[in-house]
């Protein structure tokens, strides 16, 4: 048949293909041969997982933007040019800067001793920034300087290696390293599902010789920065283990238990869970153990490690160690399911039933703000303080960045719909204008505080945005505006996002403390507004009505039916905040934020703290009408009017 398809020879070119790329990449090597690439390539090797983060941070690059209060760097990597600008982040600058800025701590103090704290409203990217880091670092492990090594121990069969190992025979006669071997030769294959560093099967004293050694040679820097855990770490339990039951084989010779091991380049990945984790809120501990050597499918392990004691670990620590976890609203999870945290972000530890856990990794986790306050009252919070970066993340407060959302996201989930001319524009404008207040005048140089007072709100969105200063100002006070340009830009944002909590995005203390950044407007995520609505109403300033300062469990504001009251409850309650995920944009995609308030109806809010109180009549209503069914939506605004 003429112009038949030739599925043999696509297949064929295409096992070609991956054979190259295969060998190319160097994925399988000998002990031997990974020596060879570590004098050769040091500092891909000699790197704990935050330096590697910075690295994958430095390897896409970085570009300075014009901005009203100067110049900002943004690092390319949120831009996520690799995967055509989905998930790019938009805006959070000072907040992507603060984030680099701790990995680069880490790297200096060369240990990982603290989790990364991203805290701010619902909906103002903390969970998009994380995954543009990671989503980068898949990539990055990709290419040849991303490559990244863990070990397997191989057991050839009887007729490869004989005698010592129980297979019977003779000693062996096979020279070499058993880690090319095809799978018709092995016999048994033990990964260290830990992924233990290669260098580990080296003795510290060992690993200082070599580190020495190629300083002296000149292939690494004499004042590079070698992480502890590759000066101080040693084997996981099951390694150590099965080290020294092969060491006590074969009578101390090290290159015959070395001729055992199988170097392999493995891949960074969200999906796999290979170094890249996420957890939910949940009840479990994040890792376990279990005993191996009961398991039938290793019965062909060879004598030697029979009467061996071998406990593999799994779960999300174990997964992520090299690489990244990321807790999604971890303070939404019961405290003792996330205490072993003092622990393991101070000592790099994990104690579980058996064995105790080594860990190299980076923790990120998010939070919202009203629970962070909430455990701020908790008892062990002074515990918890020190271990903590805080990395605030608040709402977006230029229009061109609110704007740059809507622009890539909803033509593509309002597929079909016709936009009006300048509807994105004016929801992005309502947007910014819902977050800002008027501005404290007396913060201000005292020359300069009559002219912030009297700001409007359109005013000062347009000084945010572009650094415009009102035209009906003069020479003067124009240039005693712009002189203070910076100060404001790092104003709060409001009273419920605090936006600059201590003038500071990242807040911590000792080897850190010099480290503070200000806060600058930031990101809402980049996802699609809730419900498919084209103008999502800023749930943070409706119907909030007057509950005593009280949190409350997932009081969704027009998200029903039909009104009706929902008391506040007498006790702080998870996820506080009447609507609070009522962002224009946020990380779940087209419906996920289900407490938004869509639906163009609406629940009263009601203080019931003291007996016989009646709920605060809402004040000068604006209503906003939603596509589902033309009905009024009364949001209530706040007494000051959102300046």
């Amino acid at each position: 048949m003429t112009g038949s398809f030739d599925a043999r020879a696509l297949v064929d070119r295409i096992a070609d293909s991956r054979k190259a790329t295969f060998q190319a990449r160097r994925t399988i090597l000998s002990f031997d041969e990974y020596l060879s690439e570590v004098g050769a390539f040091p500092r891909r090797h000699l790197r704990n997982a935050a330096r590697y983060l910075a690295d994958v941070v430095e390897h896409f690059g970085v570009d300075e933007l014009k901005h009203s209060g100067g110049t900002l760097r943004r690092f390319r990597l949120f831009d996520q040019a690799f995967d055509d600008a989905r998930g790019r982040v938009a805006g959070q600058e000072r907040v992507q800067a603060a984030l680099v800025r701790i990995l680069e701590n880490f790297v200096r103090a060369g240990r990982i001793d603290r989790l990364v704290l991203l805290h701010g409203p619902n909906g103002s990217a903390k969970t998009s920034i994380i995954q543009a880091l990671t989503r980068a670092s898949e990539v990055y492990s990709q290419t040849d300087e991303g490559a990244i090594y863990r070990f397997n121990w191989v057991f050839p069969t009887g007729s490869v290696q004989k005698g010592s190992l129980g297979f019977g025979g003779a000693r062996s006669s096979h020279v070499g390293s058993y880690a090319h071997l095809d799978a018709a030769a092995i016999e048994a294959r033990l990964p260290c599902e830990l992924k233990d560093h290669p260098l580990f099967l080296l003795s510290r004293d060992e690993r200082a010789d070599l580190l020495n050694g190629l300083v002296a040679g000149g292939g690494l820097d004499a004042d590079w920065i070698v992480p502890e855990v590759l000066k101080l770490g040693e084997l996981s339990l099951k390694n150590r283990r099965i080290f020294d039951a092969l060491l006590s084989t074969y009578h101390g010779d090290v290159k015959e238990v070395l001729r055992h091991v199988q170097i392999e380049r493995f891949y960074l990945s969200r999906r796999y869970r290979q170094g890249i984790v996420a957890v939910e809120p949940q009840l479990s501990v994040d890792a376990y153990s279990r005993q191996i050597t009961a398991d039938r499918s290793i019965a062909s392990l060879p004598t030697a490690l029979h009467h061996v004691a071998l406990y593999e670990t799994a779960g999300a620590l174990n997964d992520a160690n090299r690489g990244v976890i990321e807790f999604n609203d971890l303070l939404k999870r019961p405290l003792d399911a996330w205490k072993y945290l003092l622990v393991a972000t101070e000592q790099a530890q994990a104690s579980l039933d058996h064995v105790s856990v080594f860990l190299d990794v980076v923790m990120l986790a998010s939070s919202n703000e009203h629970h962070l306050d909430a455990f701020k009252g908790h008892p062990d919070w002074p515990s918890f303080k020190g271990r903590f970066e805080l990395v605030t993340t608040p709402y977006l407060l230029r229009v061109k960045d609110e704007l740059s959302i809507y622009e890539s996201q909803l033509p593509r989930a309002l597929a079909g719909v016709h936009i009006a001319p300048h509807a994105l524009e004016v929801a992005a404008t309502f947007a910014v204008l819902t977050r800002l207040e008027p501005p404290d005048a007396s913060a201000y140089p005292e020359g300069v505080r009559d002219v912030v007072a009297t700001l409007t709100p359109v005013e000062k969105m347009h000084f945010y945005n572009n650094g415009d200063v009102p035209e009906r100002l003069s020479q003067r006070e124009r240039k005693e505006l712009r002189a203070v340009v910076e100060q404001m830009a790092n104003e709060r944002a409001s009273g419920d996002h605090r936006a600059a909590l201590d003038h500071a995005i990242v807040q911590h203390r000792g080897v850190h403390a010099d480290e503070g950044v200000v806060l600058d407007g930031a990101g809402v995520q980049e996802r699609h507004v809730a419900d498919r609505d084209v103008l999502a109403d800023d749930g943070r300033h409706a119907a909030r009505g007057d509950v005593d300062h009280r949190a409350i469990l997932d009081v969704a504001v027009l998200a029903d039916t039909d009104a009706r009251p929902v008391a506040a409850q007498h006790a702080g309650e998870p996820d506080a905040g009447v609507g609070g995920d009522v962002d224009i944009a946020d990380q779940g995609g087209v419906g996920r934020n289900k407490r938004a308030g869509v639906d163009a109806r609406h629940e009263i809010v009601e203080r019931n703290d003291q007996p016989g109180h009646r709920p605060h009549a809402p004040t000068a209503p604006v209503f906003l009408v939603t596509h589902h069914d033309r009905r009024a939506t009364a949001v209530k605004r706040r007494s000051h009017a959102s300046s």
